[in-house]
């Protein structure tokens, strides 16, 4: 089982140059801070020994994550927040549906991030009953709101067990759990006859990993939504799509990041 690692790097590496190259590696970061002029990263490791061949690292130690009052911070940041929760409407993106509503939790996803308005907007667009796939479903947010938006059914697939569960709730809440399924990556499958909507909220290098990983996809055609990445990458990520088989077919940009429909 993993356990949660706090460490500290030397001053030959930036935080984010370590970032960088553990993510490309497929570790599963939680965060990094500045602390003392010192970069340090919190990660998920089995073992020690997977990091050992790393010579930036200064120290390493096993640490607990402190309770996070979710509430507060959905609070602060989160769109329309009332009443315990944050409330999706979909007037603002010219569809009728009936609203959703959030509650906080560790999920990706409280509507105050330029790309999940972004993956809104094409939804609106471009979904009517297709079957959902939500790539880094976070929160569940894009998922339950493509149940709202008409879905005939949604599978949200994220790395991070704690989203997976707030997702769970969510639905739940919204009393769309019987229309919806929440997963590990290594858990999908797609039993369908149908062309489902692909979508995908993560930044890029993230994406890389995930798409690698759902190889059962790959294959299927029909509509890809995308966002997370920003203005300065789009060429290279074109570069990247081009290798995945995607045709772009329309472009969206919010306050420097970038939405994408592709179809293959």
């Amino acid at each position: 089982m993993k356990e949660l690692y706090k460490i500290t790097l030397k001053n030959d590496l930036t935080l984010e140059q370590a970032w960088e190259i553990l993510e490309e590696n497929a570790f599963e970061l939680a965060y990094g801070e500045e602390e003392e002029s010192r970069g340090i990263l919190y990660l998920y490791l089995n073992s020690v020994n997977e990091v050992s061949a790393y010579f930036w690292i200064k120290e390493i130690e096993k640490v607990q994550l402190p309770k996070i009052d979710w509430e507060s911070q959905w609070a602060l940041y989160g769109l329309d927040f009332k009443n315990g929760s944050v409330h999706l409407s979909f007037d603002k993106f010219g569809r009728k549906a009936e609203p959703i509503l959030l509650k906080p939790g560790p999920g990706f996803g409280d509507l105050s991030h330029p790309t999940t308005l972004l993956v809104l907007e094409l939804m609106s667009q471009y979904l009517t009953t297709q079957s959902v796939i939500d790539i880094g479903s976070g929160s569940g947010v894009l998922t339950l709101a493509a149940l709202a938006l008409g879905a005939s059914f949604a599978y949200g697939v994220d790395i991070d067990p704690a989203a997976i569960g707030h997702a769970q709730e969510n639905a739940k809440f919204n009393q769309m759990e019987s229309q919806c399924i929440f997963m590990l990556p290594e858990e999908f499958q797609f039993h369908s006859i149908t062309v489902p909507l692909i979508v995908m909220n993560m930044i890029f290098s993230e994406q890389k990993i995930a798409w690698n990983a759902l190889s059962s996809l790959h294959r299927l055609p029909g509509l890809r939504l995308i966002s997370g990445i920003r203005q300065e990458e789009r060429d290279v990520y074109f570069e990247q799509t081009k290798n995945w088989g995607w045709r772009l077919k329309e472009e969206k940009e919010k306050e420097g990041w970038l939405g994408f429909v592709f179809e293959c």
